[in-house]
This record gives C-alpha cells, structure tokens and sequence, in this order.
C-alpha cells in the first residue's frame, strides 16, 4: 500500500467517524432539548414549612403570656 492509498484510507476512515460523530451529537441535543421542556413542563413549588416555636414570636404574644404567668 503506498502512501498515497493510505492516506486515502485514512481519509475516508476520519469521515465515516466523523458523521458517526456528528449523528451521536445531534442525537444526544434532541434529547437534552426533550428533558429541558420535560423540566419546564414541571412547575414543583416546594414551600418552606415553618416550624412552630414554643417561644412567642411578637411582642403582643409575648406581652400576653407575661401576663398570664
């Protein structure tokens, strides 16, 4: 094989890979585009849950359990 056909070789050999490449990519974009509208379709509101103290938290609640005591 001279080096002419070898280079060639290696040619055709880089852009089979390279379509392969390409085809990979372009499927792993649809699929990034699928899940991103997949997670804007998803509105999950977490709410933060206040815990409940058992020290008063106003000063009117505070002023009225002074009193009872």
């Amino acid at each position: 094989m001279n080096n002419s056909d070898m280079m060639l070789r290696l040619l055709t050999d880089l852009k089979i890979e390279h379509q392969e490449l390409k085809e990979q990519l372009e499927k792993l974009r649809l699929k990034l585009i699928s899940l991103e509208e997949k997670n804007l379709n998803k509105t999950t509101t977490v709410t933060k849950q206040r815990q409940i103290s058992r020290f008063p938290t106003s000063f009117h609640d505070w002023k009225i359990s002074t009193q009872k005591n």
